[in-house]
């Protein structure tokens, strides 16, 4: 059974700091998956639940995302 872990941005600018938008991880690990591959999912909503998304990525190897940096882009994104 794969782990789910809430994550907080990285370095969000002052005028972006009263965001409302909350983060999570989820990793599922090769033995738990038919494919034997890695999964993991950035996934992210308001608190309206009116903006939400996520970013689904299947490897073979767990490489480093620094997905706390990826909140941070989504926060600072204008066009959501």
């Amino acid at each position: 059974m794969g782990m789910w872990r809430v994550i907080e941005p990285s370095s969000v600018p002052k005028k972006f700091k009263e965001h409302q938008l909350s983060f999570a991880v989820y990793l599922e690990s090769p033995g738990e998956r038919e494919d034997e591959n890695w999964f993991r999912l950035f996934t992210f909503c308001s608190s309206d639940r009116n903006t939400y998304g996520r970013l689904e990525i299947t490897s073979k190897t767990l490489d480093k995302t620094d997905f706390e940096k990826l909140a941070t882009k989504v926060i600072t994104n204008t066009e959501y």
